[in-house]
């Protein structure tokens, strides 16, 4: 005759302790979440998230830039109707080819640099915060804004309010990225086998960028403040 102590099988222990350990269907009353316990629940939303949501930010971030990349051509302004020869040859010299076209080349590469370092800060990442995704929507709107500062460029030429509203895009754009990469370094986002050269190089990179920005930003300021003393 079976005891009460008697070891269960494994399958009917399992299925006594499920039925004991909710008071819902042992007809118990639920006890009532704790308030401390809900706000560590809300916290939890700024805590690092598993890497399946970089994918998300990565596809995001790409379908962004290469927006802007396309909006750069529409700036180039085409040749007006009949003209002659000599007169279109004319006007791709002097309007396309010595200021249009390098400063479109000159953009371009202006964003290709900025993807090349979002690429690097993506590149290891494993997982993603709330902080780092904020970040990164400023990221994007410093992108999506920079066709702006352009448009003022072909508008206006080469002047140096035109010069600053650029670089001082450029410059959101560096910085918003260095607070990126010290983010996902901080926040232990990044994969643990990343190698030590990888880090050095990207932190150099995203370091010296807004460096030479600000420079920029100085020497157009300078260079303003000269014209209007003379």
């Amino acid at each position: 005759m079976d005891t009460e102590d008697e070891s269960l099988p494994t399958g009917e222990r399992a299925s006594v302790e499920q039925q004991t350990g909710n008071p819902a269907e042992a007809g118990q009353p639920m006890t009532p979440v704790p308030r401390i316990q809900r706000i560590t629940h809300f916290l939890e939303g700024f805590q690092a998230t598993p890497g399946s949501n970089v994918t998300r930010i990565f596809g995001l971030s790409d379908c962004v830039i290469a927006v802007a990349f396309t909006l750069f051509v529409v700036n180039i302004r085409l040749p007006p109707e009949g003209l002659n020869e000599s007169q279109l040859q004319s006007f791709i010299i002097h309007n396309m080819l010595s200021g249009e076209i390098p400063f479109y080349l000159a953009t371009y590469l202006v964003v290709a640099s900025s993807w090349i370092s979002h690429y690097r800060i993506i590149t290891y990442l494993k997982h993603s915060s709330s902080l780092f995704l904020i970040l990164n929507v400023l990221f994007l709107a410093s992108i999506v804004f920079l066709p702006v500062p352009v448009a003022f460029f072909y508008r206006y030429g080469n002047q140096t309010g035109s010069l600053l509203v650029f670089t001082c895009t450029q410059l959101i754009t560096s910085v918003t990225l260095l607070l990126m990469w010290v983010v996902a370094r901080v926040d232990h986002l990044l994969d643990p086998s990343t190698p030590p050269e990888y880090l050095r190089y990207t932190t150099a990179r995203l370091v010296v960028i807004p460096i030479g920005t600000v420079a920029k930003i100085w020497y157009y300021c300078r260079q303003d403040s000269a014209l209007h003393k003379a």
